[in-house]
């Protein structure tokens, strides 16, 4: 998971191969232009973002997860 051209605030849920929302498996701050590795159980995963600190999370995006993809999140 990376941030893009801004810094951005995420919430990364494991999820099942339906898209179904399991436990958080990384949360915090990914600085612009730097990414944090994130491992799911079955290579799904779903994620809220915020690109304001003291705004509420957005997005409940689907995203699957292989061969050590990057996911950008500048929105």
């Amino acid at each position: 998971m990376a941030g893009d051209q801004d810094d951005v605030w995420v919430i990364i849920y494991d999820a099942d191969v339906d898209g179904n929302r399991g436990p958080i498996i990384w949360k915090g701050k990914i600085e612009a232009g730097k990414s944090v590795p994130i491992t799911s159980t079955n290579g799904y995963i779903r994620f809220d973002y915020k690109m304001d600190p003291n705004q509420p999370y957005d997005g409940d995006l689907s995203r699957v997860c292989y061969n050590q993809i990057t996911i950008l999140v500048d929105y």
